[in-house]
């Protein structure tokens, strides 16, 4: 691949719900709340993320999918997806 076209992480961001959590942060202690955390936080519109996890998306028509040796692919309605979670 080409280095001049590969993507960059410039900064990643961490939010705290309280003082505390962010000192400890600053001394090297980290928590991380499980996917599943973050794809059913409703209640909070700038966390909540459907789509925390997912790895991999495809077109429909891009992909072939089966089930069960069924070919089910024409049957996407909307782009197929992978997720961690």
């Amino acid at each position: 691949m080409n280095p001049v076209l590969r993507p960059h992480i410039f900064f990643l961001c961490k939010l705290f719900d309280n003082e505390g959590y962010a000192a400890d942060f600053m001394k090297g202690r980290l928590y991380a709340n499980k996917l599943s955390c973050f794809q059913g936080l409703k209640t909070d519109q700038t966390r909540h993320d459907p789509h925390e996890g997912t790895i991999w998306w495809q077109q429909p028509g891009m992909v072939k999918i089966e089930s069960n040796g069924r070919d089910i692919s024409d049957d996407l309605a909307g782009p197929a997806s992978l997720s961690w979670a």
